[in-house]
């Protein structure tokens, strides 16, 4: 009976528990029997086989290096090279046969002691050929494949790249490294009398069939930052310098980061990995079957890990790891397979990769492939420890089984396997009455207009299907769309919002191609497109931004401001230019509200989360511009020494209640001595002046228009000075204003002042916290002001009268009023000892317990702001007007309807009138009473 999951007992049964083989002269002479190789290496190097019993493993691998180099410094040929490197190798090789035959070492230390050798061989082969220092220092080379990832098997060629230093028209050099590696390649690969060395495999350079084995290193840059495939990207995933320059070498793979690993996915290579990932069959009786190459195999669990690598490792750093095993691990760990399976594979690639060695082991060939006798397979089961072949032969097809099972998602997914029979399909071009009948049938009331649309696409009509790949695409996903369309409430309004993407996108390759891929994603686009009009927007502008809805890391609430703070100022300090700085803010700010709203939409988290984040990304831009301008500014301006300049949020930013669409109400207020002016740029500027242009230059950072759009607009009106005078304030000049000429509206704003960041703040904020209370808190006369708050509602709401019922903040019981009414409440002289509190949601419960708001009040003002809150983020996510509309029964957009269980304008304007008169009465009675206009 074959056990559930295989293990290492089952493949190789003369392991003991401990991994120590009862009998090792037995099974070294069996071997020996079955493998005229290891018969040989017995011979050659039988006295270290006392050594390797005794634990001395470390001394023979000491020993052998040593030898090596004392033999290859006296070698006056090439014969003496070769007969180092061969001698080396096979003492090598001799104690992994013995400690695996005996379980003396598993796996990944022969795997490692492999890649030492070679590697050393290699190393010290190349320095001696090059000779002088120079020579040694103009050249690098680069492994690959086993080598590159430390994971060289038995019998393994290498894979490697030779780089040179030189300049392009240094003829004389480029011949000088051509003759050294295929010398090199020579002194490594030919046989002799001695065995083998390490056979050298030159294919994976660029093109190699048209450039030298040595290529230079800007011609190798340029080929693979434009010409090279996806197995070229997935090649370099493992490679490492091990010779000649490797400072040089390692530049060169950091300079490569972009190439291997995107930030956003080119999907269209996806159908190279699809055909990367096709596995050769495997016989039923498993003879003749590439333990490599077959399904199930290694090359499975290899390029399972590196197809989601190439996919993710753009945006997931901890996936750039070299290592299967560890790079199994780290896929589990990021959430893209279970921990079962990364186990699962984990075990079967150390499974599969030690019967490779044994394979090897039998002729010294770099061989994969079962026997394709049935006298030769029992020859290998009996190499592994087993006396019956068929129990080996079961075992051997549950571990593939294992491997098919683990992998078989991704293949899926990639292959496209789950597509809905062209029966199902409701637009099939050559057939439009058809396709009118079955779009008919699904709920379309236009067909005609989709066909048509979508004939003038595949035309190449537009700027998304110019190219013949992306209208293969498009035709190919229609069908599929406009499926999911038909599960919508309003099919054909779907559909206009779709067309309204594409033909708004530059290109669409990359969108279509995601979308093809992955199924998922094809249905967040239709809801997008469909309920979210802003957010389309931003993919049709961006639309790489869809490929962020793959990652796992997407869809978690974010917790770690702090952490992502920190990675991208790393990525702000690496980058050399300002404007480059810039733009790298709008990305990441787009990408964080876009994950914010997407999160939204699909119910990740509520309104108030929501507030919460799309806050928390301004305050993290804010932070993250202000070493950006102040290095800008120094430059051009120098510094002042002892100034300092602190940035305040009032409004929906300061109360942490932003929305996709807000604004950012800002406040700079900075110190300085006196009559300080800056100094060490390139110009100097007076204190005042200097941090009114460090105010603006901010301002430029967050809301100049660029390639990449803009983070925020800034709103100054809140400033003393309004939209009218400097930028920046003195904090001698805001607090005057403050104490003395505020106006009382003014005192309510500054409630939800928060800091958030600054140069130097601390004896600006240390003022500030004291500032706040004090002005907020003075003592008022209650008529005063309730007459002041009055007149500041009456006045607002005769500039700007509401718009309809859903016009929330405006609207009498709308948000404007529940802020007044708290606010109003918190500075009044019966609530000296209650602390400020930003948000109304967190006042009321105060006011209630302080009695200046009766239980059902609170209750009702609660539930009321919950509403709000939470109606006025889908409002901005989905575009749902303010404006009163002309039809009121017009459909809402399809998730709202889903959140709210309304279904027409008419229904919304219903409940939010029912939610807004009990406000508005609370507020009517606290406002005008003791009022001189009541």
């Amino acid at each position: 009976m074959v056990s559930a999951r295989i293990t290492s007992s089952d493949i190789f049964p003369a392991d003991t528990a401990n991994g120590i083989t009862t009998d090792d002269a037995a099974i070294l002479a069996q071997a020996a029997e079955i493998s005229p190789h290891l018969s040989w290496l017995f011979r050659q190097h039988g006295e270290d086989l006392a050594v390797i019993r005794n634990g001395g493993s470390e001394d023979i691998l000491r020993a052998a290096k040593a030898q090596l180099n004392t033999a290859i410094t006296a070698a006056e040929d090439d014969a003496g090279l070769m007969a180092a490197i061969r001698q080396y190798r096979s003492r090598i090789n001799h104690l992994v046969a013995v400690t695996d035959l005996t379980g003396g070492a598993d796996i990944h230390q022969h795997m490692a002691w492999l890649t030492m050798a070679a590697e050393t061989a290699l190393r010290t082969l190349a320095d001696a050929l090059a000779g002088d220092e120079t020579t040694r220092q103009n050249w690098f080379i680069l492994a690959l494949g086993k080598l590159g990832a430390k994971e060289l098997n038995y019998s393994s060629d290498i894979d490697l790249i030779v780089i040179t230093l030189n300049d392009h028209d240094d003829y004389d050099a480029a011949k000088k490294y051509v003759r050294l590696t295929r010398q090199i390649t020579s002194l490594m690969s030919q046989p002799t009398k001695d065995g083998l060395g390490w056979r050298v495999d030159l294919r994976l350079r660029p093109d190699p069939g048209a450039t030298p084995v040595a290529i230079q290193r800007d011609a190798a840059l340029s080929y693979y930052e434009s010409l090279a495939r996806t197995w070229e990207r997935a090649a370099f995933i493992r490679a490492r310098p091990v010779a000649g320059n490797l400072a040089a070498g390692q530049a060169f793979l950091d300079d490569l980061k972009p190439f291997i690993w995107r930030r956003y996915l080119d999907y269209t290579v996806l159908d190279d990995l699809k055909i990367m990932l096709r596995r050769e069959a495997r016989p039923d009786d498993l003879l003749g079957y590439n333990i490599k190459n077959g399904i199930g195999g290694i090359r499975s669990i290899e390029f399972f890990v590196h197809a989601q690598q190439l996919i993710a490792g753009g945006r997931e750093a901890e996936l750039r790891v070299t290592s299967t095993p560890a790079a199994l691990k780290q896929l589990a760990q990021n959430d893209w397979i279970s921990p079962e399976f990364s186990e699962s594979l984990t075990s079967a690639y150390a499974l599969w990769r030690r019967l490779e060695h044994r394979l090897q082991m039998i002729g010294d060939a770099q061989t994969h492939q079962m026997p394709k006798s049935e006298e030769a397979f029992r020859a290998i089961a009996t190499l592994c420890g087993h006396d019956d072949p068929e129990l080996f032969r079961q075992h051997l097809m549950t571990l593939g089984d294992e491997v098919i099972t683990a992998t078989k998602g991704l293949l899926e997914r990639l292959s496209g396997q789950n597509q809905p029979a062209e029966d199902d399909l409701p637009y099939i071009s050559e057939d439009i009455a058809a396709s009118h009948e079955r779009l008919e049938k699904l709920g379309f009331t236009n067909p005609q207009a989709i066909t048509s649309t979508c004939d003038g696409w595949l035309a190449g009509r537009i700027a998304a299907t110019r190219s013949p790949r992306s209208r293969d695409l498009l035709a190919k996903l229609l069908p599929r769309l406009l499926l999911k369309f038909a599960e919508q409430e309003s099919p054909d309004t779907g559909f206009v919002a779709f067309a309204q993407l594409v033909e708004r996108l530059p290109a669409g390759l990359q969108l279509f191609a995601l979308i093809d891929s992955h199924d998922d994603i094809a249905e967040m686009i239709v809801d997008i497109v469909s309920s979210a009009p802003v957010l389309a927007q931003q993919i049709s502008r961006y639309p790489m931004l869809a490929d962020a809805l793959l990652y796992q890391s997407f869809w978690q609430v974010e917790e770690n401001w702090p952490e992502r703070e920190a990675e991208l100022t790393r990525l702000l300090d690496e980058l050399p230019f300002y404007e480059d700085q810039l733009s790298a803010l709008r990305r990441q700010c787009r990408e964080w509200q876009f994950r914010t709203s997407a999160q939204l939409l699909r119910g990740g988290i509520d309104g108030a989360r929501a507030g919460l984040q799309y806050t928390a990304i301004a305050d993290v831009i804010i932070r993250c511009a202000l070493p950006v301008v102040t290095r800008e500014m120094t430059r051009r301006f120098g510094q002042i020494t002892g100034g300092g300049i602190a940035i305040y949020a009032l409004g929906r930013c300061g109360a942490q209640e932003m929305t996709l669409t807000s604004d950012l109400d800002l406040v700079f207020i900075f110190d300085i001595p006196p009559d300080s002016q800056s100094e060490g740029g390139a110009r100097s500027l007076m204190g005042s002046q200097y941090y009114s242009r460090f105010g603006q230059e901010l301002i430029n950072a967050l809301s100049s228009p660029t390639a990449e759009g803009k983070c925020f607009e800034v709103d100054m009106r809140l400033r003393p000075s309004g939209n009218k005078g400097p930028v920046a304030i003195h904090i001698d000049g805001f607090e005057h204003y403050q104490r003395n000429d505020a106006w009382t509206w003014e005192h309510m704003a500054l409630i939800k002042s928060r800091f958030i960041g600054g140069v130097n703040p601390d004896a600006i904020t240390t003022r500030m916290e004291a500032l706040v209370p004090a002005v907020v808190k003075s003592l008022r006369d209650t008529a005063t002001l309730i007459d002041d708050v009055a007149a500041m509602q009456s006045r607002l709401k005769a500039a700007a009268p509401a718009m309809s019922a859903r016009d929330l903040r405006g609207r009498d019981g709308g948000i404007m009023d529940i802020d007044f009414l708290t606010q109003m409440m918190q500075m009044s002289p019966d609530a000296q000892d209650l602390p400020i509190t930003r948000r109304a949601l967190d006042a009321v419960p105060l006011l209630r317990n302080h009695g200046a708001l009766t239980d059902d009040e609170a209750e009702t003002l609660t539930s009321a702001i919950i509403t709000y809150t939470e109606l006025i983020q889908w409002m901005r996510l989905t575009g749902v007007r303010t404006q009163a509309v002309e039809t009121p029964e017009i459909p809402l957009p399809p998730s709202v309807q889903r959140r709210f269980g309304k279904t027409s304008f008419q229904q919304l304007d219903d409940e939010l009138d029912q939610v807004a008169d009990p406000i508005s009465a609370i507020v009517k009675k606290y406002v005008c009473k003791d009022s001189k206009k009541a």
